[in-house]
């Protein structure tokens, strides 16, 4: 039987998805909320990712210290990446503040999120505003819990690469290709 979570040793970003991902964690952060998005792609030992899918509208949470997706939102993106062979490899949110503590894990972001190997969960301090990817918290799940990479791991196992990224809005109801 095929690992259905072959381990991950780093992720290939490519550098449009830096600006896509925080299209949507800009938005709300405006309006004084957290914001996210999600990553897809193929998971490999080389993780590459395919796409930014940013979610905005009916089960989207968005509200000042909290940002949560409904299970038929979570349904609606599972769907489109299913027919187009993507998966979910990280789940970014956006918290208020600066530094290590805006950029870390709260208690109910660690558990009410996707927990399988290797999956990323990423904190954007500054409401999202953050562009630096440098400062950005970057937690992986690991025997059963999330572990901050710190700034020499992130280095090595997160890398940008020039390109571009399909970049999709998303709800419960639809999964759109404009994003503007």
């Amino acid at each position: 039987m095929t690992d259905p979570y072959p381990p991950i040793a780093r992720w290939v970003i490519p550098e449009a998805a830096r600006e896509a991902t925080l299209w949507g964690l800009r938005r709300a952060g405006q309006q004084g909320r957290e914001g996210g998005a999600l990553w897809l792609g193929a998971r490999a030992q080389e993780a590459r990712v395919l796409t930014v899918a940013t979610a905005v509208g009916d089960g989207v949470l968005e509200r000042r210290g909290s940002w949560s997706l409904s299970p038929a939102a979570y349904a609606r993106i599972g769907e489109w990446a299913f027919r187009t062979g993507r998966v979910l490899l990280a789940l970014i949110h956006s918290h208020s503040g600066t530094g290590t503590y805006a950029t870390s894990l709260s208690p109910t972001d660690a558990f009410s999120t996707v927990q399988v190997p290797d999956f990323l969960s990423i904190v954007v301090g500054q409401g999202g505003a953050e562009s630096d990817a440098t400062a950005w918290g970057f937690h992986v799940f690991e025997s059963a819990r999330f572990r901050r990479l710190g700034h020499a791991e992130a280095a090595e196992r997160i890398v940008w690469v020039p390109g571009t990224i399909e970049h999709l809005r998303f709800d419960a109801n639809a999964v759109d290709d404009a994003c503007a």
